[in-house]
């Protein structure tokens, strides 16, 4: 038994020694400006929890903050565009829709720490689909650029309707 111990004593120790280096740490090349060729290809959706903003007992809105990225570019792109968001019940739906143009969007472009993206109030009053039964209901997003090309977000679940 004490000899087991040992060996894997001297293992460990011969491992940990593997991992030291007397080369100076390389960081990661920076990725550079924006390729004037890039092409939008994901949309990274994010919603923070609906809130019941106007205190009537239902969840009404909710901040997305949005985040378009291209293949081969590390950073998210600065791309002006039309963003669509739908949001549906369980049963696929459509509970409401907001539509914002490029002219809408500019004013809500930000910078984090991530880089460019923006940053978007979803209101179910401006839609018309505050009081809803729907506990649970499915957000997608969609950006159309310039050329015409269109991305979409994966689904994302979000509790909306009745809080008390």
């Amino acid at each position: 038994m004490n000899g087991r111990i040992a060996a894997l004593w001297f293992g460990l120790a011969v491992s940990m020694a593997a991992c030291v280096s007397d080369q100076p740490e390389r960081k990661p090349p920076k990725p550079g400006p924006q390729p004037l060729d890039a092409v939008p290809s994901t949309l990274v959706v994010n919603v923070k929890n609906f809130v019941d903003s106007d205190d009537n007992g239902y969840l009404d809105s909710g901040v997305a903050t949005v985040y378009i990225f291209s293949e081969g570019y590390a950073l998210p792109l600065d791309e002006a565009g039309t963003f669509t968001f739908r949001l549906s019940d369980p049963g696929g739906g459509t509970l409401a829709e907001w539509v914002i143009s490029p002219d809408q969007a500019a004013p809500c472009r930000i910078k984090t720490q991530v880089g460019p993206g923006y940053g978007f109030t979803l209101d179910l009053r401006r839609a018309g689909a505050e009081k809803v039964d729907h506990r649970e209901a499915g957000l997608v997003g969609e950006f159309t650029d310039a050329r015409g090309q269109t991305i979409q977000s994966g689904r994302l679940s979000v509790s909306i309707g009745r809080v008390r």
